[in-house]
């Protein structure tokens, strides 16, 4: 990890619809949920009107490189070749090994059409009816060159929500859980 996007067709369906090739997958263990009446969900109220960076159409779930499960959302179908896309990335182990920890790379990861990537980047991640809002710690924002801490993301109705909230649930509560980010993914 992390898996770069250059080129190439990506498996999956995309359009928001979910599939996972090679298997099924269940979100399980601990969870980093924090309820939406807490001081995250009052941010949330006021992050709500906030401008769009893109809107996702695009998401892909799975373990489509050997040993590393990804939820990959982009702003269309070829997104990895000239569009905006994340690509959030954990290990398929239960935990990170040893190697894992001394490198730094104890977390998931976050990649971008920037070519960057960072470990345990986001400071939170608050999924809405039709928004995505995702808060970048400094580091991430330098590694990523995104234009702002705050990248509000428009979801088109065509994409599976509960395939989207349990995805990004596997995947940010993934190993160190000081990297871990505050979530408020709803239900």
């Amino acid at each position: 990890m992390p898996v770069g996007r250059e080129g190439g067709k990506r498996s999956g369906v995309e359009g928001g619809r979910w599939k996972v090739e090679g298997g099924r997958w269940e979100v399980g263990g601990g969870s980093n949920l924090r309820p939406a009446t807490s001081w995250y969900g009052a941010e949330l109220g006021r992050m709500r009107n906030l401008s769009r960076y893109w809107d996702i159409s695009t998401l892909v779930i799975g373990e489509e490189v050997p040993g590393v499960f990804s939820v990959f959302i982009a702003d269309g179908v070829d997104a990895a070749e000239k569009g905006f896309y994340f690509d959030l990335q954990r290990f398929v182990a239960e935990q990170p090994d040893e190697q894992n920890v001394r490198n730094g790379t104890d977390s998931y990861c976050v990649v971008n059409e920037s070519g960057g990537a960072h470990y345990g980047g986001l400071k939170g991640a608050s999924l809405l009816p039709d928004l995505l809002i995702l808060s970048f710690k400094k580091g991430a924002v330098e590694a990523l060159e995104l234009p702002s801490r705050i990248i509000p993301l428009g979801i088109a109705p065509s994409v599976d929500l509960k395939a989207l909230r349990a995805g990004l649930e596997r995947v940010l509560t993934y190993g160190n859980r000081r990297k871990m980010p505050r979530l408020s993914l709803g239900n």
